[in-house]
């Protein structure tokens, strides 16, 4: 009799001590599991780049800085990119900013296009290359100079007799330009000069051939 009892409680010890392993082991785990949930990702994952994040630096494609970009480009005016970019490489020039241009003339247009730079399909007397016959019209800024006479008028063409490249001709050059824009319409190129009570000279740009220049004139060229 006293065998069988000192069985049934070691039996009933061991039910017990395998109850507690079990009630142990569960807290175990569910602590483990809080503890992941709580953990920092690791550095392996943080260490991902961002979509977001730039790597180095990127070009500003604005067109207040650079009269060929965003889309400014087309069937007849291509290479003039190259020629810009000859032309600005030194850091001499650059093109005008429409903050550097004073009231009445900042008021003209809304941005930089037909107002500090313009292109025009019109021919202005000037023997064009076939593939390339538009011109680019830029107010440029002399980085040397902080004066009023700072300012250029430089125009971007690209000769029939020429491998197609286009080439810089000053029209204007260390002037005051600071209420001067520059428009085209109807295949003519127009430079309006303001006065401060607001009134405007008009002037149209045209090829000399025996001068082998642009020029202005106050009148219309005629048709050629």
């Amino acid at each position: 009799m006293p065998s069988v009892m000192l069985f049934s409680q070691c039996n009933l010890m061991n039910r017990i001590a395998r109850i507690k392993f079990l009630i142990c082991l569960c807290l175990a785990i569910c602590i483990g599991f809080a503890c992941s949930k709580s953990k920092p990702q690791s550095s392996a994952a943080s260490n991902e780049p961002s979509s977001q994040i730039q790597t180095g630096p990127q070009k500003e494609l604005d067109y207040t800085t650079d009269p060929t970009c965003c889309g400014l480009m087309s069937v007849g005016n291509q290479g003039i990119d190259k020629a810009w970019r000859r032309f600005t490489a030194n850091g001499r020039y650059r093109l005008a900013l429409k903050e550097e241009i004073k009231s009445p003339a900042k008021e003209f247009g809304s941005d930089a296009l037909n107002s500090i730079f313009a292109y025009c399909w019109g021919r202005l007397g000037y023997d064009s290359s076939e593939e390339a016959w538009n011109h680019l019209a830029a107010i440029v800024v002399n980085t040397s100079r902080n004066d009023d006479a700072r300012f250029g008028l430089v125009i971007f063409s690209s000769p029939k007799a020429g491998d197609g490249s286009y080439q810089p001709y000053w029209i204007y050059q260390d002037r005051d330009l600071s209420r001067t824009v520059v428009w085209t319409g109807t295949g003519d190129l127009m430079i309006a000069e303001y006065k401060e009570d607001g009134s405007r000279a008009v002037s149209y740009v045209q090829w000399d051939s025996a001068r082998r220049r642009f020029v202005t004139s106050k009148s219309r060229p005629r048709p050629a």
